[in-house]
């Protein structure tokens, strides 16, 4: 019943706009007593709330696809903009529901709201982290991200009402993705965001390398934007003698895969001075679970070296911190520099 009072809902949302659809059309669209509504939704907002929040999800999902591929990054934004307006040609209803939601936007709750301002932070997202994996010079990162956010949103706006989305076959849409790819690219050119050809990312072991970390968490402590993020780094002392051994490609990659599963997949694994696992995990929030999250890690690392190495006791070590909005770049790295460069 619940599904079928989604349904309707949505499709009466999507036909006649949210504020011209009452509960008594939802109800009787499908013989039922609104009565009947009030036992799974509290009210019509709640019904919105859950329509809005599973499309959401359909589209990170989407989107952790996209930019998951090989490639430059002329490739990888044409690949995530073909997703984009996929995406929104398959949804147009619920794009042209959210328009009508951001026009009247105080009549809302705030978990409304909230899930209406995650799409655009979904797309900020995903494009910032397109631009992390290919970039050097991160200075005014956020600034490209939020234009190009815009740029997007704008031509898509720009599809929709020339009633051009709907007919967009998959040669006409590449097409499309490849204006958004040009123009995404000119922003990065005038505000002089530089990409070369640097060895930031091992498709093979699914690590980021040490530069990459360096200028990731220089980007996040300017931009004053993170808090109660909790930063894992993972060494072995024991290891350093047969490092060579252990941290071989195929070793390797079972360890990020094993890591990958643990955390989130938006979280940042990587390698620092070539031998030490440095995990940057967002928002964990309680201390009891910063601790949780140590003990596992140190249980796992502590498998992989019996597995992988025949000398001596398992002397796996978890050092971790919470970086708060005020912490400076320099005291991170400052603390990452007595782990693994000890006087």
């Amino acid at each position: 019943m619940e599904n079928q009072i989604m349904i309707s809902g949505k499709k009466l949302f999507y036909k006649n706009g949210y504020f011209k659809t009452k509960i008594s059309h939802i109800t009787d669209n499908i013989g039922i007593s609104t009565g009947n509504f009030y036992t799974y939704y509290s009210s019509k907002e709640v019904l919105l709330d859950k329509i809005l929040r599973e499309q959401l999800n359909i589209l990170d999902r989407e989107f952790k696809i996209a930019v998951d591929i090989d490639g430059n990054l002329p490739e990888i934004l044409k690949n995530f903009f073909i997703t984009t307006i996929n995406f929104v040609k398959n949804m147009m209803p619920l794009y042209i529901l959210k328009g009508e939601i951001e026009k009247k936007i105080n009549k809302f709750k705030d978990t409304t709201i909230k899930i209406i301002r995650e799409y655009d932070e979904i797309l900020s997202h995903y494009i910032k982290i397109i631009l992390l994996k290919k970039s050097v010079n991160l200075k005014q990162l956020d600034i490209i991200v939020s234009l190009i956010n815009i740029q997007t949103k704008t031509y898509m706006t720009y599809l929709i009402n020339g009633k051009q989305l709907e007919y967009l076959n998959s040669k006409s849409t590449e097409k499309e993705a490849e204006i958004l790819t040009s123009l995404s690219l000119s922003t990065c050119s005038i505000f002089n965001l530089n990409f070369e050809n640097v060895n930031k990312y091992d498709s093979l072991t699914g690590v980021y390398s040490e530069e990459y970390f360096i200028n990731f968490l220089k980007e996040k402590t300017s931009a004053n934007e993170v808090n109660d993020t909790a930063f894992f780094l993972v060494y072995s002392p024991r290891l350093k003698i047969n490092k060579k051994d252990f941290f071989s490609d195929s070793i390797l990659k079972g360890i990020s895969d094993i890591l990958k599963k643990h955390i989130k997949s938006d979280d940042v694994i990587g390698l620092l001075n070539k031998m030490y696992f440095i995990i940057y995990m967002k928002k964990i929030g309680k201390k009891e679970a910063e601790k949780s999250i140590e003990n596992r890690l140190e249980k796992m690392f502590e498998v992989l070296e019996k597995k992988y190495s025949n000398a001596g006791s398992c002397t796996v070590q978890i050092e971790s911190f919470s970086i708060k909005k005020s912490m400076p770049y320099d005291m991170i790295k400052s603390k990452i520099d007595e782990i693994i460069y000890p006087k």
